[in-house]
């Protein structure tokens, strides 16, 4: 199709005018038509990781296998060890090209190129199958995979682990997504399962799995008796004090072990040994310049660390290729170049695809999206990311004058005579291909981005108010409010047919009687915080008790929403100056992130902007879980201001975490004049004095510290802005300081767990708020267990740690006995390094034991809560909390968040006597952080919390009686309503607003059926955020959602989201409530403004036999409606009408 047949394929070769997915489509038809190995170079993981999958949804030949070889996620010289899913990969691709003969399609980061590797023999030799029916030594295997680097646990959770039990083995190979169960009769393989490593339960049956090497090196006893031989050989150091010497010799990995690969191997690899002499490499973009840099960042960093006597290391050479020779070894292959200019002496064979990128739909251009398809002159191919983003767009485009027609995939289209095509491929750009007649569009064509979802923190992303009120922790008997009715209890969800089936809430209220809410009116419900379910209240339906406290609550409502509205006064009032942005140095400085930014972040950081650049004091609360980016939106924040001449206060909670930030800042504000100091009790006495004057004569421009730089006597020159790490961390006496300092700057609070004030003053608008609900990219959730004390746990928590190169935080919370407590761990780990950390210490020696445990000199640190707001530590990634009952729940998420800063799978373990010697809340705290290992918890958290504890101690007792008598949601709903009727000069009348809802019944099936989602809970959470859905567009977001994880919808499910749909076009057109059977809708409304009362006069004159008046603001629609397809016809229709 690309390639005119008398092209010469097996010459060198220039490729022009590649654009967008025509690279990807040219690379499969290369392959097809010229079969053998290719690889395709590339500037970038990411590139390699889009092109790798492009390659795939082009090719549709099974036999191809289109392989990535990923580089390492480290740095040369890196003190961490790759993600162990990149190891396992690099395993897995390497073991098949040791195989494979013809038809692959490597791609990779050209800088891999580089890279020496374990030869083929040691792949080969160390692949191991094992099959159903086979005999099975379980002695001889065992020292086999330990041969192999495998670990034994006594619970399998990652891959690279194993454990025996009796007859059975279970086992997670390396290059696999996969843990499997093999059981034995006697000596042969009974049976091979798949199972869950969170659950432990088998999940399939399969007949053989492939186990690779663990790791890139052998660390078997010949092994690493090499490794200790030429470590003594090739490094001058004194090897009894030396750790990873000591680690290795006890047969511990430590972290970063891979950048001493040439000393576990007799002799090593290149790629170039791997690949058959007729292999074909394709250059994406100019190879020899990246092999240069990558060169000079080799050098760079090996000058940097040659020096470290803790941590020898080895020469360059010894572990890389040099970037002109492994240039020169590629020109031995057929080469293609990509997009590049050819030199007037070249031999290459030229040729021009001429593609180009394709339109896009622009709004200003374009009316809407079928005209701008209809547009088309070309055959027009769509993509889909999803089942359920394709099922959005065929909905869209239903009334295009060409029909679209589903294909299975792009090459099917291509294929085929049809004009108008959509299938389902993730491409990142789509194409117009001018001689094909072809344009294929992915879909930041039509909507501008790629809509891109993570389920797993979708119900975070919304405003707190809906994760609030979200029903996802509902069960069985939990308090429930009705805005009309009061608090009952909920009794479940139950099916019901009334000329239309549906599913309903049942409440049951106090005395038996039951409400029946509608699955389509669950915007009238929300789950009841305020109190412990215990004591929350209970009403009778129908009795004056809620109406009574709505009343009072509505009162009171009024009083706070006024008091508020003074304070935003004064804010106003006393003004204050709008920052400048310079957006060139600005975007200098972002790009000292070295990370992608995420949606939330962005978000955070456009909100901050905007706030520092308006003419009043900006007052805003980021909020978002440990790790999650909040210090980024802080260095910004003080860039702008530093920028613009202003001082900035940095206030951290604790001086080791103060300095560590002054580090970051350092680092980050090296390339510009701007002075970062740092103000805490290891800063010397003549150097605070010095710091003070730098802050009043305007020297110093970004001041960080503990809470000795808000004492009394400290004066600044010029204060714009003051950011706050951990508010809740600070005393009474500090807040009322930091209230002075409020009215006349630019204040920003960070907080991982929002304590309920915080989050209740957020949400009632008195603070703006910015929530970072979605984790970085790279960030695992961390797996939580409470247990009861046993040796053997603790044992095998801290060794399947130390064994991965990591290193364990064991909290101790008494420093009376955290002495023997450290004793103690140092017997159950004998091979362990274990010291202490606590408060009490001396500063510099505890200054001095945390940068050893930063630098990795031992394993585990025996510590007390000091470590909460304490230094990032990445290769920490096991935290045990002992007598985790006595701290609270905004600690122990907190503390939680030590670990799992980085891209390895986290352990937290909360120990405690017994279940049954602690408190009741103590064991719901421990519950609640059981439950809750989704990142992005804490606003969860934070009403969990407030449950348990109850809402007075937290809010004040006033605000807090009308919270429990009503609930903590329907407080804040009452408050935002009453506040935005006082900003806009109207009347409030919060009772009246509230229940003005409207009723759609077109008695059509209309529920999410059981045999679509089984789960009970988790209908209820669709139903609840398909009833909060404020747009259309909100609710077609859902229905993606939902086909993508649970299939192609049934009617019924379509039915219900036509009903809301309807809900909002009626608030719209005021209309109350319409009711509809076989023969006619009756349609009544709220109030008719005038333009929609001659909309219904011209109406009933036109269409007499279709409509007629009724009384009290009604209208009768009649006509043939049997069918609910007829039904949401003609509704659309009416609607059509009056909205025209």
């Amino acid at each position: 199709m690309l390639f005119p047949k008398s092209f010469d394929l097996t010459a060198a070769q220039n490729w022009q005018q590649l654009k967008g997915l025509a690279l990807p489509l040219a690379i499969s038809e290369f392959h097809e038509r010229h079969p053998g190995l290719l690889v395709v170079l590339t500037d970038s993981v990411h590139h390699s990781r889009v092109l790798e999958s492009e390659i795939a949804l082009c090719n549709e030949a099974d036999d191809i296998k289109v392989l990535h070889f990923p580089i390492w996620d480290t740095l040369p010289y890196d003190v961490f060890s790759p993600n162990p899913d990149i190891v396992s990969e690099r395993m897995k691709f390497l073991a098949e090209i040791s195989t494979v003969k013809q038809n692959a399609v490597v791609v990779m980061p050209a800088q891999n190129l580089m890279q020496k590797l374990p030869n083929k023999d040691f792949i080969i030799g160390r692949s191991l199958n094992i099959k159903v029916g086979e005999q099975f030594d379980l002695h001889r295997w065992r020292s086999l995979f330990e041969k192999n680097g495998y670990i034994h646990v006594n619970e399998v959770r990652e891959a690279g682990e194993f454990v025996v039990r009796g007859g059975v083995l279970d086992l997670f190979p390396m290059g696999g997504l996969d843990a499997f169960r093999i059981e034995l009769f006697d000596d042969e393989i009974e049976s091979i399962r798949i199972f869950d490593t969170d659950t432990q339960l088998t999940i399939k049956e399969t007949d053989v799995i492939q186990v690779m090497p663990a790791n890139e090196f052998p660390f078997d006893d010949q092994a690493r008796e090499l490794f200790l031989s030429r470590f003594r050989e090739w490094f001058d150091v004194d090897t009894r004090k030396n750790t990873l010497y000591q680690d290795v010799r006890k047969s511990i990995k430590f972290s970063g072990i891979e950048q001493y690969l040439p000393m576990f191997h007799p002799e090593l690899a290149d790629i170039f040994d791997y690949l058959p002499k007729d292999a074909v490499f394709i250059h994406c973009q100019q190879t020899a310049p990246i092999l240069k840099t990558w060169e000079k960042q080799i050098h760079a960093r090996y000058e940097d660390r040659r020096h470290d006597i803790q941590r020898p290391i080895l020469a360059p050479n010894d572990i890389y290729l040099a970037a002109d020779n492994t240039y020169s070894d590629i020109l031995n292959f057929q080469n293609i170049w990509i997009n590049q200019k050819q030199s007037s002496n070249d031999s290459r064979v030229e040729h021009d695809f001429e593609s180009q990128l394709p339109p896009r739909f622009q709004t200003d251009k374009h009316p809407d999206l079928v005209t701008f398809c209809d547009q088309q002159k070309h055959r027009l191919l769509i993509t889909a990311d999803s089942l359920g983003r394709q099922d959005l767009i065929l909905n869209k485009l239903k009334s295009a004058k060409n029909k679209f027609k589903i294909f299975n995939s792009i090459q099917e289209f291509i294929d085929s005579n049809s004009e108008r095509g959509v299938c389902i491929a993730a491409i990142e750009n789509g194409v117009f291909l001018k001689q094909q007649n072809l344009v294929i569009l992915d879909e930041g064509c039509l909507f501008g981005q790629r809509v891109t979802r993570n389920h797993t923190v979708k119900k975070y992303k919304a405003n707190p108010e809906d994760i609030i009120s979200n029903l996802t922790d509902l069960h069985l008997d939990s308090p429930i409010v009705h805005i009309d009715h009061g608090v009952g209890r909920y009794r479940g969800l139950k099916m019901m047919d009334y000329d239309g089936e549906a599913e309903y809430l049942e409440v049951e209220y106090f005395g038996g009687d039951k409400l029946f809410v509608p699955v389509s009116s669950l915007h009238l419900v929300s789950r009841y915080s305020g109190a412990s379910e215990e004591n929350a209240p209970w009403h009778k339906l129908g009795s004056e008790v809620w109406a009574k406290a709505k009343q009072k609550a509505a009162k009171k409502v009024k009083d706070v929403a006024a008091e508020l509205l003074s304070l935003y006064a004064q804010r106003e009032a006393a003004g204050g100056q709008a920052m400048r942005l310079n957006p060139e140095e600005y975007s200098q400085f972002c790009d000292g992130f070295p990370f992608d930014e995420t949606e939330d972040q962005l978000n955070a950081i456009s909100a901050v902007i905007k706030d520092m650049q308006a003419p009043t004091h900006m007052d805003r609360v980021i909020c978002g879980d440990v790790g999650f980016g909040k210090t980024e939106i802080a260095l910004r924040a003080a860039f702008i201001a530093a920028n613009e001449g202003k001082q900035v206060v940095l206030l951290i909670p604790t001086t080791l975490l103060a300095q560590q930030h002054y580090d970051n800042f350092v680092d980050r504000f090296a390339p510009f004049p701007i002075k970062v100091e740092l103000l805490s009790r290891f800063v010397s006495g003549k150097d605070t004095k010095s710091i003070l004057a730098a802050c009043e004569n305007g020297q110093a421009d970004i001041v960080i510290g503990t809470h000795k730089l808000i004492q009394k006597g400290i004066k600044f020159k010029n204060l714009g802005l003051v950011i706050i790490d951990e508010e809740h961390r600070f005393g009474v006496k500090q807040k009322d300081r930091l209230k002075q300092l409020k009215a006349d700057v630019d204040f920003l609070t960070l907080t991982a767990t929002p304590i309920p004030r915080t989050l209740n003053s957020a949400l009632s608008g008195l603070r703006d708020l910015s929530i970072i609900a979605t984790p970085p990219k790279a960030r695992l959730t961390i797996k939580t267990q409470v247990i009861e004390w046993q040796n053997s746990v603790i044992n095998e928590a801290c060794t399947r740690e130390i064994q991965r190169g990591g290193q364990v935080y064991f909290l101790h919370n008494e420093v009376q006995t955290i002495e023997q407590m450290a004793e103690s761990i140092q017997k159950i780990n004998p091979s362990a390094r274990v010291r202490v950390a606590h408060g009490q210490m001396n500063e510099k020696e505890l200054q001095s034991v945390m940068v050893d445990f930063y630098k990795q000199r031992f394993n585990i640190l025996v510590c007390t809560t000091i470590i909460e707001s304490g230094i990032d530590i990445p290769s920490a990634n096991t935290i045990i909390i002992n007598r985790a009952d006595k701290l609270g729940l905004a600690q122990l998420h907190q503390l939680r968040g030590r670990v799992g800063r980085s891209h390895h799978k986290a352990f937290a373990f909360m120990i405690i006597p017994s279940w049954k010697s602690i408190t009741k809340d103590a064991k719901k705290r421990l519950e609640a952080i059981e439950s809750l290992e989704d990142l992005g918890a804490g606003f969860t958290l934070a009403t969990h919390d407030m449950e348990i504890r109850g809402s007075g101690e937290l809010l004040g007792e006033e605000q807090s009686g009308q919270i429990q008598s009503i609930g903590f949601s329907l407080y804040c709903d009452m408050l935002e309503r009453a506040v935005a009727a006082l900003k806009n000069g109207e009347e409030i009348d919060i009772l009246n607003d509230e229940t003005n809802h409207i009723d759609i019944e077109l008695n059509i099936p209309a529920l999410i059926p059981d045999e679509y989602i089984f789960d009970v809970y988790t209908r209820l959470t669709f139903y609840k955020r398909m009833n909060n859905a404020k747009t259309p567009e909100a609710l077609d977001e859902i229905k993606v959602e939902l086909i993508d994880r649970f299939g192609p919808m049934p009617d019924q499910a379509q039915n219900l989201f036509y009903v809301l749909k309807f809900k909002q076009k009626a608030q719209k057109l005021n209309i109350k409530s319409m009711v509809m059977n076989e023969e006619y809708a009756d349609i009544k409304f709220a109030k008719q403004s005038d333009e929609l009362f001659t909309k219904l006069i011209q109406l009933l004159q036109k269409q007499p036999e279709s409509f007629n008046p009724l009384p009290q603001n009604g209208l009768r629609y009649t006509g043939d409606f049997l069918l609910a397809e007829q039904r949401i016809d003609a509704i659309h229709h009416l609607f059509d009408i009056l909205q025209s």
